[in-house]
């Protein structure tokens, strides 16, 4: 027997146009190239905010997948300034400590914030500091001891010392922007706070040697100015001549362009890299839009803050940052706002709990975080106002987060893998924008989507589960001179699942197995034409351009199965042709 010229499928066997009009942009799915990391941690909460009949936000976080709390910015609970309020005091005595008084205009203690985080199953990011309010950094006769007291606190909150909290934090954030003068004021100075990171994560990670210590939480000019990178470099100096430990770098960010999150995130992995810290990730502790400065009028702060402007391009920052593998955790800045009289506040609640649109958005970023293999995209034009995450489950089911950042609607639509299209699956579309209060979920037919400007959407993928399998033969070509191949459709119920696509040949009576490469006998075991996740229809090039009367006698089968003994009990096979 001849031995026919078997290539595998080499790029994407479908794209449909549009009956009405081509999409602006088309994005071709490929192979995984990554994870989708759950990146949903918060700042502050879960406990509300202002007035006393604001409600706590438990059940919103956990429906959100929140996984991580910062606890900054509590305004006098959990900050150093609080906790060990006098710095001469003996930091190693417990009447030095104040955990239980209730503080800050809400009057609540640092013990009622820790429980609400541990006690209601969140993790928290431990930031060893002072809120925005309440900055008090220690003077150089005060340092030792709020070192120590700073350890002390830690082993109240970790360890349960003095009546605390036995818990299992993995992180600690020494200090909070000391490049901003209002959490290191003058005549502070950077030395002095390198100095103070030097001596706490020293005695951080003597008494604690598994937690995870760095900072130092970064203004966003640590990476767009100048001056912000000679304060960054400064510090990661100090930090290698000294062997200071840090495990991870932190970071802020707030900023109105998507880009700018994936551009700082590769300037602090390149000012890692070049001084050895090659295996330190970096944590984006606080980011946001930037809705400050007299510039902006207050429907312009409301479009940022509030509406779904502002989660298009939160949206947008959290796909860029999706990008970055290096970039370990995102903490977002903040939770409740403080206040109802500051709705263009920070917080992706108002504070009677009411989501704003970004919170909205934030619930379509926990769905596709579920979907872990993360897929690269190739688009077919650049379009800098359009975002797309792709991604894939064990199941097959495949989930596309988009965001339209720009002021025009876009078309745009996904070529498949495969041979597969669109009507493979059943589709769902996921809209949050501001022409409804709610996210509005709906069954998308067609091949083409429209999204509107200020528009966030997920489309989910599900295959259906109502195709039988199927096997047909394609023959092109004039005879003699044939090219054959079979187009194998999988049962619903296998989509995505691991198994394994079989060519075999009959020839004399013997079976030959085309094993992705080449065609061989087949002996105990069958190989496999292709192994791996099996899509929903498979085209199967058996051989090009060959004069078939050298086939005389041959038979081609095809089939597959999550295994060949499962294949041959569910008789998923069939003849393909024979000559």
């Amino acid at each position: 027997m001849a031995k026919p010229s078997l290539g595998l499928c080499a790029g994407l066997l479908w794209c449909v146009a549009s009956p009405l009009y081509a999409a602006d942009t088309t994005y071709t799915l490929e192979a995984t190239n990554g994870s989708v990391r759950p990146l949903l941690g918060i700042n502050i909460g879960p406990l509300g905010t202002g007035a006393a009949g604001n409600p706590a936000l438990t059940t919103s976080y956990q429906q959100l997948g929140v996984n991580l709390i910062r606890t900054h910015d509590y305004y006098d609970p959990l900050d150093m300034a609080t906790l060990y309020p006098d710095r001469s005091k003996d930091p190693d005595a417990q009447s030095s400590f104040n955990f239980t008084g209730k503080v800050g205009g809400d009057f609540r203690s640092s013990d009622d914030v820790f429980g609400s985080i541990v006690n209601n199953g969140f993790e928290p990011f431990f930031r060893l500091g002072d809120s925005y309010n309440n900055a008090k950094p220690p003077t150089d006769s005060e340092r030792a001891n709020w070192v120590k007291a700073a350890v002390n606190v830690l082993k109240h909150y970790r360890q349960g010392q003095w009546g605390g909290f036995q818990s299992n934090f993995r992180y600690v954030e020494i200090w909070n922007e000391p490049d901003n003068v209002v959490f290191w004021p003058r005549p502070y100075t950077p030395t002095q706070f390198h100095q103070l990171y030097d001596a706490s994560a020293k005695a951080v990670r003597a008494a604690f040697p598994e937690l995870k210590i760095g900072g130092p939480g970064l203004t966003p000019s640590g990476c767009l100015s100048d001056s912000g990178k000679r304060w960054t470099t400064a510090f990661l100096d100090y930090v290698k001549q000294n062997n200071t430990p840090l495990d991870y770098f932190s970071w802020h960010m707030y900023s109105n362009a998507p880009a700018d999150y994936a551009a700082c995130a590769a300037y602090y992995r390149s000012a890692l890299d070049e001084r050895g810290f090659t295996q330190v990730p970096t944590l984006l502790t606080e980011w946001n839009t930037s809705a400050e400065g007299s510039t902006l009028s207050s429907e312009e702060k409301l479009a940022l803050r509030t509406k779904a402007k502002g989660a298009a391009i939160l949206t947008g920052a959290w796909i860029a940052l999706q990008q970055r593998d290096d970039v370990a955790q995102t903490l977002f800045y903040r939770g409740p706002d403080p206040s109802m009289d500051a709705p263009f506040f920070y917080g992706i609640y108002y504070a009677n709990g009411q989501p704003k649109k970004i919170a909205q958005a934030w619930a379509l970023w926990k769905d596709i975080s579920s979907y872990t293999k993360r897929l690269k995209t190739t688009a077919s034009s650049s379009n800098a106002n359009l975002h797309l995450l792709a991604a894939e489950n064990d199941t097959g089911t495949r989930a596309l987060l988009m965001s339209n950042t720009g002021t025009a609607t876009e078309t745009w639509k996904v070529s498949l893998p495969s041979g597969n299209t669109l009507a493979d699956y059943t589709v769902t579309l996921k809209t949050v924008s501001d022409s409804s209060a709610n996210i509005v979920t709906s069954t998308f037919t067609g091949d083409t989507l429209t999204i509107p400007s200020h528009t966030v959407q997920l489309l989910t993928l599900s295959p259906k589960t109502t195709s039988s399998f199927s096997l047909t033969a394609n023959t092109t070509g004039t005879p003699p001179v044939l090219s054959l191949s079979a187009v194998l459709n999988v049962e619903g119920a296998d989509v995505g699942k691991n198994g394994q696509v079989f060519l075999v040949a009959v020839v004399g009576g013997s079976l030959f197995a085309h094993n992705g490469t080449t065609w061989q006998p087949v002996g105990a075991a069958i190989p496999a034409w292709r192994t791996g996740s099996l899509t929903a229809r498979t085209t199967i090039p058996v051989f090009t351009s060959l004069d078939i009367r050298s086939l005389k006698g041959v038979q081609v089968w095809a089939g597959y199965g999550l295994s060949a003994e499962d294949m041959l009990a569910r008789k998923l096979y069939g003849l393909v042709q024979g000559y």
